[in-house]
């Protein structure tokens, strides 16, 4: 068993809650450059670590709610439902903004979700096509042990979706030229070797 696997067992057999994340973590989140709308729900925090345990805090005072009676017993938590708390809402407002100036051929990139052979860890490949026929790429991969306030298999998700909005950014200021669709398809064969993907995403 190697140190991490060891930490892992360990935070699973006393409820100690821990997240892995394969980005990066200090930068800022929630606010994009050259976006001139803004969701109400968007909030702007000084990193997913700090975003992170903010909703964890969250859920346990929402669950102390309700178990005063002071929020219906049969209500679930939701992060994204409290207002200011979704860091992420700029960056599928971007990507909206991109669509309808016809720089990309769909609002929402190609999502490519997968897990490794013991479900701690969560990855996402997400691939938005161009207006030219290239192709950009993100890739996020998380791995959680007792947090439920949000899950792997969400926030991967979510991360890959901010990290392409990054890339096309790039991409933009010419930084890079886009993949072609071979070298789109190698990223994704190489994506599928290492994870399996769950029957009902395919």
């Amino acid at each position: 068993m190697s140190p991490r696997q060891l930490k892992n067992s360990i935070c699973k057999k006393f409820e100690i809650p821990i997240f892995r994340i394969t980005t990066d973590f200090l930068k800022e989140i929630g606010e994009l450059p050259k976006s001139n709308r803004r969701s109400m729900f968007a909030g702007k925090f000084d990193s997913l670590a700090s975003w992170l345990v903010e909703i964890w805090f969250l859920e346990k005072d929402f669950y102390e709610a309700q178990n005063n009676g002071l929020v219906p017993c049969d209500e679930p938590f939701l992060w994204s439902s409290f207002i200011g708390q979704d860091p992420f809402a700029q960056s599928r407002l971007y990507l909206h903004k991109l669509y309808k100036e016809k720089l990309c051929i769909t609002y929402f990139p190609r999502i490519i979700k997968g897990h490794d052979i013991d479900e701690v860890a969560w990855a996402t490949l997400a691939i938005l096509t161009l207006n030219n026929g290239r192709y950009i790429f993100a890739f996020a991969e998380c791995k959680s042990v007792n947090f439920s306030a949000i899950s792997a298999y969400e926030l991967c998700e979510e991360l890959a979706i901010l990290n392409i909005v990054d890339e096309f950014i790039k991409y933009e200021k010419s930084e890079f030229l886009g993949l072609t669709k071979q070298e789109i398809e190698k990223k994704e064969e190489e994506f599928r070797k290492k994870y399996l993907i769950p029957k009902f995403l395919e």
